[in-house]
């Protein structure tokens, strides 16, 4: 593995006693101290990856940064959105109204300040998805806006905009036996034999639609987050790397009665990864050269293919095993 470029700080070193007591979570490969929650399995040990201070509340502006130079920004002023820039300090993420994460340099630690009328799980839900999608691009590294499962150590990934049937996908799996990867955020290895997956947090959100496979996955019914989404723990990857072996872009049909597979080629499969950033609005020239190199990469390396996929609910049961088939896999439910 290539040295990611973030040092590990030991634990209480910084002295900053808003901290010093936070739990250090497992998330994407790394450890991260965070006073805020991140629903994300809780590390053993004192050593982290990343510091998130919580600073103190303050009122957060509903448009973007008046200095620095725009990384990213998204939505529209006095709305919902985001506006993220580069300063001489580090980096700015301002999400409106509601909270202001600013990274150091090394994109090591964390000063988080919150709205005084904003959930804490929100501005959570924005750190462990946007920022840190943010960040670990910043880094080179890749991430795919998307939700994975794998079985028998290969990955699945679902990619999509949001709203695509991304984790009601990894559910229909995972309700059949494969294991949980991520919901939403993919961070992406390279080694000599190709790329690997990073685990993400082990729960998926699910839309109302899907509310019955939530159900079916936790036993009970399920609660809600704070954003509304029905919440469903799932059987998980662990923390091993899974092979990532194949990309399905899938396209949700209540007409077809079958799975209807397209191969993609290298260049098609470009504009789809290109086409569901995790990150929207990217403005850096040099962040967005990057991100074209990297989606190139994993186009190159990974075949993705377009799935007409029969939608529920109901879900057939053999839907999963049909998945995985079409991409050329066997489905083997528990089994790493």
């Amino acid at each position: 593995m290539e040295d990611s470029g973030i040092a590990v700080v030991e634990s209480g070193s910084t002295g900053r006693s808003s901290g010093d007591m936070a739990p250090v979570y497992e998330l994407y490969g790394l450890r991260v101290r965070s006073g805020l929650p991140l629903a994300a399995p809780v590390a053993a040990g004192g050593q982290f990856d990343i510091d998130v201070e919580l600073g103190p509340a303050r009122m957060i502006p509903s448009g973007p940064h008046g200095d620095g130079v725009v990384v990213a920004s998204f939505g529209e002023p006095g709305g919902e959105g985001y506006s993220h820039v580069e300063t001489e300090e580090g980096f700015a993420l301002r999400y409106y109204s509601i909270c202001e994460f600013r990274f150091d340099r090394q994109l090591a630690r964390v000063v988080a300040t919150l709205d005084p009328d904003a959930d804490p799980r929100i501005a959570g839900l924005l750190l462990r998805g946007n920022a840190f999608a943010l960040m670990l691009a910043l880094r080179g590294e890749s991430v795919l806006h998307a939700s994975a499962v794998e079985s028998g150590g290969k990955a699945v990934a679902f990619l999509g905009a949001s709203g695509s049937g991304k984790s009601t996908l990894a559910a229909v799996c995972c309700a059949s036996g494969a294991r949980l990867v991520t919901d939403d955020l993919l961070r992406l290895e390279w080694d000599e034999d190709g790329l690997l997956c990073h685990p993400g947090h082990p729960e998926l959100r699910l839309r109302e639609g899907a509310a019955g496979l939530a159900e079916r996955l936790c036993g009970h019914p399920p609660e809600k987050s704070v954003d509304g989404r029905f919440l469903a723990s799932c059987p998980v990857q662990g923390t091993a790397l899974a092979r990532f072996a194949a990309l399905v872009v899938a396209r949700p049909s209540r007409e077809h009665r079958k799975l209807e597979v397209r191969r993609q080629g290298a260049a098609q499969a470009l504009f789809y990864l290109l086409g569901y950033p995790r990150v929207s609005g990217w403005r850096l020239n040099g962040a967005l050269s990057g991100q074209f190199h990297e989606m190139a990469r994993i186009a190159e390396a990974i075949p993705v293919s377009e799935v007409v996929v029969p939608w529920g609910p109901p879900f057939s049961d053999s839907l999963a095993r049909e998945i995985f088939e079409s991409v050329g896999l066997p489905f083997r439910p528990g089994e790493t």
